[in-house]
């Protein structure tokens, strides 16, 4: 190089371009193809062509090949100017780079938990009401948080009968579990691993007797424009892509094309089933405690709507009870309703009705994240803040929740800062934005997932009633 006149680099792409470096480290003019990555660094200092002018390249190599030269020396001036970038300053614009970035906060749960274990002492760990399995998860939990095994006394969901306390009540600190309104493809109950914990240090989101972290963050929170705005980018990124709590990808159900009397077009109301020995329905609901109860009060209000009636998942899959099974029942459960569905894909069927009715389902919360008006017969963690239309919120539930929130603090809320996101491959704590990359990632896979729990689910649903936990 340093004997030669001049560096012909006549590339159609390159990676960095360490032959045109080191030529121009050394002093040695360059005649190079127009490449933006040899600009970033060599900047206006060699002689840039098009790779496919033959003739310019022609016309260089003479002009630089020549003794005295005038391009060449023109060049070698400017080389004199030119700083190439070094290890340290490299560096220097990475660090710039980083601190720049607009890099997310640590979760307001992790730090929520942190400070509330460093209170407590430490331990042998405690865990009630986990079977093996969530227990091996909970340890995952524990570790990407940065706590120790054994930081607090952690108790799963709510006791077997509305009448028992808190499993956890007679454990000081006590953190009450459960699965994350962003869940997984595929439910629960089929083994299907969690995205998101809930860790709550007050009680629990489905316990409308006492107030829970998620409660208090609704009540006292005030969040800025920023984080109201990151909280509409995700319930939008949430609506786009079809994502509710279990993303179970069943048929899609089409809209009935109906008509009044009036020739108006007839209203359609979706009433969400529940497991009616869930802790939700007996720690959330108030007057109307079963399906039967539910879909009997939206006759009464609604008489002349198309009244489409979607079981529990877990019922449908005879994973878990949800009412009588006599024949009486059920053909009561469809002289009520115009249509039962039993596997419609959720996402799809609330982008279609007109309304939404739920004792404390989630699906109540699912709706108001697309905009669909919700009429609510319990208290679940989303009513009382004016976002639905509560029929009978119990008084000490209103006394606790005083606020007319948006829609989008309750998302900030319940999406963002209430649960804890885990990667379940990398065991690392990841945002709510990358739990639903991970999450649209699983449902690609979700054609093999399916073929297991089609034989799966007889043998865990017999399991279940051995147990006496269906």
């Amino acid at each position: 190089l340093q004997g030669a006149r001049a560096l012909l680099f006549p590339s159609f792409a390159e990676g960095f371009g360490m032959p045109m470096a080191e030529a121009l480290a050394l002093g040695v003019p360059v005649i190079a193809s127009d490449l933006a990555v040899y600009r970033e660094f060599a900047e206006d200092v060699p002689l840039y062509l098009p790779p496919t002018d033959l003739n310019a390249w022609l016309q260089a190599v003479q002009a630089y090949a020549a003794s005295g030269s005038p391009e060449r020396a023109a060049q070698r001036e400017r080389i004199q100017t030119l700083s190439l970038p070094s290890w340290p300053a490299h560096f220097a614009r990475v660090d710039s780079l980083l601190a720049s970035l607009d890099v997310a906060p640590q979760s307001h749960a992790v730090a929520r938990l942190q400070a509330h274990c460093a209170q407590l002492p430490r331990t042998a760990e405690v865990a009630q009401g986990f079977s093996r399995r969530k227990e091996s998860v909970l340890r995952r939990y524990w570790r990407a948080m940065g706590l120790f095994d054994g930081a607090a006394s952690c108790v799963w969901g709510a006791p077997a009968h509305s009448d028992d306390a808190l499993p956890s009540a007679s454990l000081s600190g006590a953190v009450r579990v459960e699965d994350g309104f962003i869940r997984s493809v595929g439910l629960g109950a089929d083994l299907v691993a969690p995205l998101s914990w809930v860790f709550d240090t007050r009680g629990m989101y489905f316990d409308a007797s006492q107030s829970s972290d998620l409660e208090w963050l609704l009540a006292n929170n005030s969040y800025t424009a920023d984080q109201l705005q990151r909280a509409r980018s995700l319930r939008q990124s949430l609506v786009v892509a079809g994502v509710t709590k279990y993303n179970l990808g069943s048929p899609a159900w089409r809209r009935p094309e109906l008509s009044t009397e009036c020739g108006a077009r007839r209203h359609v109301v979706l009433v969400a089933g529940q497991v009616e020995t869930d802790a939700s329905i007996r720690l959330g609901a108030h007057a109307v405690r079963t399906n039967l109860q539910l879909l009997q009060a939206v006759r009464r209000r609604c008489p002349d709507a198309y009244v489409v009636y979607k079981p529990h998942p877990d019922v449908v899959a005879g994973l878990r009870a949800g009412g009588s099974k006599s024949t009486a029942s059920l053909k009561a459960h469809h002289a009520l309703a115009d249509e039962v569905i039993d596997h419609g894909d959720m996402a799809q069927l609330l982008g279609q009705v007109d309304e939404v009715h739920v004792i404390t389902s989630l699906t109540g919360f699912e709706a108001l994240l697309r905009g669909v008006p919700v009429v609510v017969y319990g208290a679940p963690f989303y009513a009382g803040w004016g976002l639905t239309t509560d029929v009978d919120l119990p008084s000490a539930v209103q006394a606790r929740r005083t606020r007319t929130l948006q829609l989008d603090a309750l998302v900030a809320a319940a999406l963002i800062d209430y649960p804890v996101y885990l990667d379940p491959k990398l065991d690392v704590l990841i945002t709510p934005e990358q739990a639903l990359v991970v999450l649209q990632q699983q449902r690609s896979a979700a054609v093999q997932a399916n073929s297991r729990v089609r034989w799966r689910r007889p043998l865990l649903a017999l399991w279940a009633k051995l147990q006496g936990r269906y």
